[in-house]
């Protein structure tokens, strides 16, 4: 079940009633750290993260005095966030990704963390290769959960599925990566 949270309802309706740029920047700030960390892990490097940061925060401010509050300003940010990093990444091509993503873990297997099996560059490599080469909705439900802790109900308002669908997904997308860094593992 999706939370409204009422802090952001009332900086949104400032927005929409009375033009507010304060609370567009408290809105920013609450968001943008967490925005930016998303499209970082998705897209796989700092440039291009912050680009997609600023142009999420683009799209919601010309778009916010059509938001209806039906569902929480969280979930329809993320939206736009996952669009965002969608068309980013089509139109960049990069399918390497450059960042550490150590934080990610119960990946594959979920015996153990992945940072404590990737610990050479070259697996590293492999393992940011094999996430820039799944499918865009595995790999938002694998960052959204394993990166950021999102719970499972939280991912399916922010992808519109539902809860099953995400279980699922995420469980394939764990097994690719897995299978993509089988060679790595074995070696280990």
């Amino acid at each position: 079940m999706e939370v409204k949270n009422e802090q952001d309802i009332l900086l949104v309706r400032s927005i929409q009633e009375e033009g507010s740029d304060e609370a567009f920047e408290i809105l920013y700030d609450r968001y943008s750290k967490r925005i930016y960390n998303f499209c970082l892990n998705y897209l796989g490097n700092e440039e291009d993260a912050g680009d997609c940061t600023q142009e999420v925060f683009i799209k919601v401010f010309r778009s916010i005095r059509g938001f209806r509050l039906n569902s929480s300003f969280y979930t329809w940010l993320y939206r736009i966030m996952i669009n965002t990093c969608n068309d980013m990444s089509r139109k960049n091509k990069r399918k390497v990704f450059q960042q550490d993503l150590g934080q990610l873990s119960n990946i594959g297997s979920g015996e153990e963390p992945i940072e404590s099996r990737l610990t050479s560059k070259e697996a590293m490599e492999a393992f940011q290769k094999a996430l820039g080469k799944m499918k865009a909705n595995a790999r938002t439900i694998l960052i959204l959960r394993d990166v950021e802790g999102r719970s499972y109900e939280e991912i399916a308002g922010i992808c519109s599925c539902k809860t099953g669908t995400v279980r699922s997904r995420l469980a394939r997308a764990r097994l690719s990566v897995a299978e993509k860094l089988k060679d790595f593992r074995d070696e280990m």
